[in-house]
């Protein structure tokens, strides 16, 4: 008996490894400077800012490089309910901005978009 039970949870382990490993979540660094959240983009050589602390600027300027790489996107949500930012500049190695980057920043009254900016998401300046 104590035979055929280890021998079942062996296999119980066994399976459970097999199939949880395609399912794995592959997180990603991020750093915080200036009250800005960088994120290491995928493909190694970009970063995305993909988020803010309460200390970022009511008149913000997004670095055009982060840590020599430049930074090529803002990710969905990043500055969503940032209620005290007022202006924002964005660079030109930026080419997309995420879905409701800027969503519900109700005192963001000037934002300086560059021709760079190919994709934008959907909401982004929705009750802005």
């Amino acid at each position: 008996m104590k035979k055929t039970l280890s021998v079942f949870l062996s296999l119980i382990i066994a399976i459970g490894v097999c199939f949880s490993a395609p399912f794995t979540i592959k997180s990603r660094a991020s750093t915080v400077v200036d009250g800005l959240t960088f994120e290491l983009n995928d493909d190694g050589k970009s970063y995305c800012v993909s988020g803010y602390t309460e200390s970022i600027s009511l008149e913000l300027v997004i670095p055009s490089t982060y840590n020599d790489l430049p930074v090529t996107s803002i990710g969905s949500h990043a500055f969503e309910d940032c209620f005290a930012l007022t202006s924002v500049i964005i660079p030109n190695s930026v080419t997309s901005i995420g879905d409701y980057a800027f969503n519900s920043c109700v005192a963001l009254t000037n934002a300086t978009i560059p021709d760079s900016v190919t994709s934008v998401g959907a909401g982004d300046f929705y009750e802005c």
